[in-house]
């Protein structure tokens, strides 16, 4: 998209290298956000730009302003003043901190790891589930200032089911936002309580009085319902989902929640319509961003890539099966010193842009690319997500 590069480049012409690299940053996601929102109804991705770009306006005087607001001499009341600049700007979510939401993953990568589950490729520890307190979700939902509505609709003379929780806002003048959240209604009965307490696998569990949802329920439910596109930070370890102005952070960094399914499903559709290419995933692929790295299969990389600390990247990887030439890939996370670090079954790789020819290569060749997703992941039902093929030689 050189048309938005040039925009986002233009919008923050003067400013100090650091505060530059920050506000382009929420400036060129904002603007893919829109995008994004303008192809729901089906618009190409060019009109899409072209449309989102007239709605932000002309980038010289919104250069001009932010400029007066960066290179203000007291740093205190600027930096403070530049906040309120950016979401008078931007549109942008509410930017006051929000306490996480409680999660848990119910010990289950402590219960498989002693059995080998991560060095042997047992399937319990390749998941990363975690569970949401659905009373801290509602209670952050509230606090943003959406409503929250139940309905309940008769299965029987003697049985009421309760429907989805309908979770409505307006997000900016003359925008709604809207998704459901899941009834939790599968625990009614004794049995299936006890079921749940003996087998976390289930989609909704009760612990201590509390009401946990699978984060594969919950997210499958809030993707596939929202009116407007969701864009997730941190998506591989402690999730922070922005839908519109609503912010929600689930759990914190270390405590083994991530969505990477979401993350991995957007790469199928980006490696198979983009690229025209047949992708293949499973427990016998390498690497997998499920795997502690360094109890992995294969051989450790460590690439010095263009990414920022943070972002997100999908190695890129040929496969054959059944013998028919196409696709694997892993997710990994460009660490402080912007080294991507990730595992490949060759001792030794070459990085390739020609992704096409990748595809076509067979499981044999050492070659990967490396798409660089950005520091956050933005979804909508039309599968738009952002990225660029790094350019890195190894």
């Amino acid at each position: 998209m050189k048309a938005l590069e040039q925009y986002v480049a233009t919008a923050t012409r003067g400013l100090p290298q650091r505060e530059r690299q920050r506000v382009a940053e929420e400036l060129r996601a904002n603007v893919l956000e829109r995008v994004a929102e303008h192809q729901i109804p089906g618009k190409s991705r060019s009109e899409a730009l072209r449309l989102a770009l007239q709605e932000f306006g002309d980038p010289q005087p919104l250069a001009a302003g932010m400029r007066g607001i960066y290179l203000w001499p007291q740093l205190g009341i600027g930096g403070a003043a530049a906040s309120l600049l950016l979401v008078a700007m931007f549109t942008v979510r509410a930017v006051s901190a929000t306490p996480h939401i409680t999660v848990t993953t119910q010990g289950q990568l402590a219960r498989c790891e002693p059995e080998g589950g991560i060095a042997t490729g047992g399937l319990c520890s390749t998941q990363r589930r975690f569970w949401v307190d659905q009373a801290d979700l509602r209670a952050q939902l509230l606090a943003q200032g959406a409503t929250l509505k139940s309905a309940q609709q008769q299965v029987n003379e003697n049985r009421w089911a309760p429907q989805p929780l309908t979770v409505s806002w307006e997000d900016t003048p003359g925008r709604q936002g809207q998704f459901f959240l899941p009834a939790d209604d599968g625990l009614e009965d004794r049995s299936s309580r006890q079921r749940a307490a003996n087998f976390p696998d289930e989609t909704v569990i009760r612990r201590g009085g509390k009401t946990f949802l699978s984060s594969e329920l919950l997210f499958g439910a809030i993707f596939e319902s929202s009116t407007l596109p969701l864009r997730i930070e941190r998506p591989l370890d402690a999730p922070v989902v922005h839908i519109g102005r609503l912010r929600l952070e689930f759990g914190q960094p270390g405590q083994g929640g991530s969505v990477g399914w979401l993350v991995e499903n957007a790469v199928t559709r980006l490696l198979t319509q983009q690229f025209q290419a047949s992708v293949f995933r499973g427990e016998n692929l390498l690497p997998r961003w499920e795997y502690v790295l360094d109890r992995a299969k294969g051989h450790p990389q460590a690439v010095k890539v263009s990414g920022r600390s943070s972002e997100i990247y999908a190695v890129v990887r040929p496969v054959s099966a059944n013998g028919v030439n196409g696709l694997g890939f892993d997710l990994a996370t460009v660490d402080s010193n912007g080294i991507l670090k990730f595992r490949t079954a060759q001792k030794s790789v070459t990085l390739t842009q020609d992704i096409k020819a990748l595809a076509n290569g067979g499981s044999l060749k050492a070659k990967i690319a490396l798409i660089n997703l950005g520091p956050a992941i933005l979804l909508s039902k039309k599968g738009f997500i952002y990225y660029k093929i790094d350019a890195v030689n190894s």
